[in-house]
């Protein structure tokens, strides 16, 4: 296991959010989009503690910098709309 960090921005300025997580040593040899899954998975169980539905505009990797970075939008609530995020996870 090995450690990770999450900064997440929320695009309708509610704030910014820095998340500290363990997922495998090798988690930023699997895709951008898998990256972001994983990161996802803590922030259900660990964070709001409770199944959240997310949607993925776009994720890339800075195979250099070791950085994904990714867009999307967090569903909450069915009577509301996504809330637009913006996170960048790298190794801790």
């Amino acid at each position: 296991m090995a450690t990770y960090n999450a900064r997440m921005m929320s695009g309708d300025g509610a704030g910014e959010g820095l998340y500290t997580f363990e997922a495998e040593a090798d988690l930023m040899k699997k895709t951008a989009d898998e990256i972001v899954g994983v990161f996802f998975e803590h922030v259900e169980k660990d964070v709001l503690k409770q199944n959240v539905d997310w949607e993925l505009n776009g994720a890339s990797k800075n195979k250099a910098h070791g950085v994904v970075t990714a867009m999307g939008g967090l569903i909450t609530d069915d009577d509301h709309p996504a809330m637009p995020f913006l996170v960048m996870i790298s190794a801790g």
